[in-house]
């Protein structure tokens, strides 16, 4: 059997298809056989970082211009398990269910569970209804699905979590009088952000935005940088604010909802979605307390506990239950 990933053919730095590579890669070191196809470009793998994913390639597209698979496509219903973005859900589950596909959803926002079914809400609670399985990025993603069916088999949600480098885990450089936070969801909130920054914080301090950087770039910069300003929104995960603080950062801003989980004090300071002037008095806030924090017991334990929740040993356990259960789902097929 294999478990194929179904990925957009997008090289720019998205964390949910670099989620979806590294857990693909996870299952293979697991031993359960897994790949990525991107339907859009049978040839493509993304660059933008650095994997070992194995890409399942072809002449085929999955695509046609009305996103319909072709009649004799490469997967079979014996020994294939396709698993679907949450944003392709009508056009290729419904095509899955017509082939006697076995499938699953990887749902890594649930705040764009309506993309998947714009046009046909009636077909998007079927394909849901008849997946065999759907992965939850998060707890808040959990209860959108319930939120959004009601009727939905919950014992058919898995919950998995991303993937956090062990990068961002390592040893660090001394820290340095820097800022760092990244404006690409956000730009105009980031925008005032920094300027209203520029005219409070003490002119030693750096305010730097984290744009167009390698995976690598990234984890330099924020193994330098001692406060991190997370603008997130309607988020699955969002992977940057714990990145951050796993690099040595405090973090002040917002949780994007399902942050939550884990965005509490004294590493993480909530700050409520465009409340702009508390977000920089608790940016302030933290640079006076920011040794006194760093140094402090809660702060250390907060930490341990972080790694431990999200660390790679979880995130094999938590593929390992969905693996083994997609084979069991497999070898039950007629």
């Amino acid at each position: 059997m294999e478990i194929v990933y179904l990925s957009p053919a997008v090289n720019i730095p998205i964390g949910g298809i670099k989620v979806i590579y590294r857990h693909s890669e996870m299952l293979n070191r697991a031993g359960i056989a897994s790949s990525v196809f991107h339907p859009e470009d049978a040839a493509f793998s993304c660059n933008w970082f650095e994997h070992n994913a194995t890409i399942r390639s072809g002449k085929r597209k999955l695509f046609r211009k009305k996103h319909e698979m072709y009649e004799k496509t490469r997967f079979d219903p014996k020994t294939d398990f396709i698993v679907i973005p949450e944003v392709w859900a009508n056009q290729i589950g419904s095509q899955c269910i017509q082939r006697n596909l076995r499938y699953g959803i990887f749902v890594q926002n649930g705040y764009m569970i309506h993309q998947g079914g714009k046009k046909n809400i009636a077909l998007l609670n079927t394909v849901y209804e008849k997946a065999d399985l759907i992965l939850s990025i998060s707890e808040d993603t959990t209860e959108i699905l319930k939120l959004s069916f009601p009727s939905l088999n919950q014992n058919k949600i898995c919950r998995v979590i991303p993937n956090i480098p062990d990068e961002f885990k390592g040893q660090r450089p001394p820290k340095k009088k820097i800022i760092t936070y990244m404006p690409r969801k956000l730009a105009r909130h980031a925008e005032m952000i920094h300027f209203f920054l520029e005219q409070a914080l003490p002119q030693d301090w750096k305010l730097i935005a984290i744009d167009n950087k390698s995976e690598k770039e990234v984890v330099a910069l924020l193994k330098e940088s001692s406060i991190f300003l997370s603008f997130c929104e309607a988020e699955g995960f969002a992977l940057p604010p714990i990145e951050a603080a796993m690099a040595g950062n405090l973090v002040v801003g917002y949780t994007g909802e399902a942050a939550k989980e884990y965005f509490k004090l004294p590493t993480f300071n909530e700050v409520y979605c465009g409340d702009l002037v508390d977000f920089v008095c608790k940016v302030k806030n933290t640079l006076s307390h920011l040794q006194h924090i760093l140094v402090s017991q809660e702060y250390q334990l907060q930490l341990l506990n972080l790694y431990e929740q999200y660390s790679a040993e979880t995130e094999y356990r938590l593929l390992l239950q969905f693996g083994n259960r997609a084979q069991l789902i497999l070898n039950q097929t007629d």
